[in-house]
């Protein structure tokens, strides 16, 4: 699996594998873990399949190159020098903020 794959839903695992443990309040890295126990349904670039939780995976990924989470890596580079001031990422700020878009249920 590339990190194009992953961009481009295209991870071979099925369409929204595990989008119900974030609600759920499972962990990340416990939800991570077990996508190794998904059986895939095609190579890596065969088959579109929208993929929240695989899609999580970019976050490690720029975390290793850059040190930082991919929460602040989007405020860092995306919302605050486009002054989008009530843009977020992470839950908190989801929760406390009164104009919200709801996230996509499964």
């Amino acid at each position: 699996m590339t990190i194009r794959n992953i961009l481009s839903h295209t991870t071979g695992l099925p369409e929204h594998t595990y989008t119900d443990m974030p609600r759920q309040c499972f962990e990340y890295d416990r939800i991570k873990s077990d996508l190794a126990n998904v059986p895939v349904i095609a190579k890596p670039g065969q088959v579109y399949g929208y993929q929240n939780v695989a899609y999580s995976l970019i976050g490690d990924v720029l975390f290793t190159v850059s040190g930082k989470d991919y929460n602040n890596l989007l405020q860092d580079k995306i919302f605050q020098p486009l002054n989008m001031k009530d843009a977020s990422t992470d839950y908190t700020s989801f929760c406390y903020n009164p104009n919200t878009a709801m996230p996509m249920s499964g």
